[in-house]
């Protein structure tokens, strides 16, 4: 696994800056205080609020991850990242919901 990682260029320890605990030390190091006036930013978050089962896809693969993460940190979530987690203070953001 470790070779074909390589091969394809991918990095494990960029994983681990996904998760919610690396973002909340990142908080807790720079602060959630961006210079929005001189860095401008949009970010993008996304959840899903449609029924649990339906047809095959992606979007449905992510919905029970999407429900572990809502009920473990108590925010919505896509399946991969809350939305707490994915939106800068004081930056625009776009937000989609639904079945994604």
């Amino acid at each position: 696994v470790k070779i074909v990682y390589r091969v394809l260029g991918f990095n494990l320890e960029s994983l681990r800056d996904l998760t919610h605990a690396s973002r909340q030390q990142f908080f807790l190091r720079w602060g959630r205080h961006w210079p929005v006036q001189s860095v401008p930013v949009l970010c993008f978050s996304s959840k899903f609020d449609g029924p649990m089962i339906g047809k095959c896809n992606v979007s449905n693969l992510l919905k029970l991850p999407g429900a572990y993460i809502g009920k473990l940190y108590g925010h919505e979530s896509d399946g991969t990242v809350t939305r707490e987690d994915a939106e800068l203070p004081g930056t625009m953001v776009v937000r989609a919901s639904g079945d994604l």
